[in-house]
């Protein structure tokens, strides 16, 4: 009886026994790194963190789903997946105790186990369907290569912002009201019912971020991740007909083009490109080749509701694909498939709106930020269309 239960139920018994022994490893590298060694606090969070997650990646693959990932190229491309799943429930964890703990007050203790419970779920349905799934296609080593070099080629281009790690310059007028706007929200405030400004509420949010990660090289940092974002998928979107060595170059041409209106960085244009870069792939991926997932369409609807938070005159490339594909899907009776791209696109442009709208209201901001981002900029539109940045 015991047995059959075990046999029926051993992924999930040894997934939890496994995430137990998890904990321990965490909390016990922090002590060393912390107590004995004397290291920073954050410092010490982030070894125990790597250290845990590599032990949970190792016992989740060999006792829990048994992988068959045997070649170099598959364990790399397994355990990059991994770090990049944990660390995505991790912003999971970290986002709900902010906003339901830091902003609306309920109890820490109660929220943490329930975001725990929550992070628990979202990594074991990770790791059975992205991680460690036998059917998910593997990455060539030439372009985890070519990939890596864009990290790369994004650090030198960010040299042109004033708040690269290796400079010292003064930022722009828009970039010290978004950190200004950012250092208040460390102190309390809200954006728009405590200052005013008119940009989107994602900008602030990315730069209260940099500015936890650690001040204005925290910043930094974000450029530096959402540019590599946007190469990659140029870079992608450019493979779906080029082989490697054109598309190698028109990524990097189109780079150099952006060089020019880069203006300081730290604006809401520049975190727009990755979500409309990836959503361009994923649009043109479906009308040349016909491939589509309902993980694809959750994330394209998450992108289209991120440019919307940040700037929504940037929404014209959701726009017209979207009508291209509704179009499509009439012309050739697809309407059962047509439908569902519509719930999962909805439901991905929900997981980013509700939050924020959540967060503005339950502040008491939901109607400033109205007045600020809508009304205002409606107008300002109007009068100066060629002025807004």
């Amino acid at each position: 009886m015991l047995k059959d239960l075990f046999d029926k139920y051993k992924k999930i018994i040894m997934y939890l026994f496994f995430g137990g022994c998890t904990t321990i490893v965490n909390i016990f590298s922090y002590y060393i790194m912390s107590h004995l060694l004397n290291k920073s606090v954050m410092l010490s969070t982030i070894v125990a963190w790597i250290l845990a997650v590599l032990f949970a990646y190792i016992t989740n693959r060999k006792w829990v789903f048994d992988s068959k990932a045997n070649s170099t190229n598959e364990i790399i491309h397994e355990i990059i997946s991994f770090f990049a799943c944990r660390l995505a429930t991790g912003i999971v964890d970290w986002l709900m105790m902010f906003i339901l703990v830091e902003k609306i007050g309920l109890n820490d203790l109660v929220i943490k186990i329930i975001a725990n419970i929550i992070v628990i779920i979202l990594n074991y349905v990770a790791s059975k369907l992205i991680v460690f799934n036998d059917k998910k296609k593997t990455i060539d080593n030439k372009d985890l290569i070519i990939y890596f070099s864009f990290i790369i080629v994004a650090f030198i281009f960010l040299f042109n912002s004033p708040l690269h790690i290796w400079r010292g310059s003064n930022s722009g007028t828009d970039s010290s009201i978004f950190k200004t706007i950012a250092l208040m929200m460390q102190h309390g405030f809200m954006p728009y019912l405590d200052t005013f400004d008119h940009k989107g509420p994602l900008i602030y949010i990315y730069n209260y971020l940099g500015n936890l990660i650690g001040s204005y090289r925290g910043i930094w940092l974000i450029e530096l991740t959402s540019l590599s974002i946007t190469i990659c998928y140029l870079y992608k979107i450019a493979r779906i007909k080029c082989n490697r060595t054109i598309s190698y170059i028109i990524s990097i041409l189109s780079l150099t083009l952006l060089f020019k209106f880069f203006e300081g960085g730290n604006l809401t244009e520049e975190y727009a490109l990755p979500f409309i870069t990836y959503s361009l792939y994923v649009f043109l991926d479906y009308l040349i080749n016909n491939k589509v997932n309902k993980l694809r369409l959750i994330i394209c609807g998450i992108s289209c509701g991120a440019v919307l938070l940040l700037r929504p005159n940037m929404v014209g490339t959701w726009f017209i694909f979207c009508l291209a594909i509704l179009i499509d899907c009439i012309k050739n009776k697809k309407i059962n498939e047509l439908l569902n791209y519509i719930l999962y696109f909805a439901i991905g442009l929900l997981i980013i709106i509700i939050p924020i709208i959540t967060w503005l209201t339950l502040n008491s901001a939901l109607s400033e930020f109205w007045n600020a981002y809508i009304t205002f900029n409606g107008i300002y539109t109007q009068e100066s269309p060629t002025s807004i940045k």
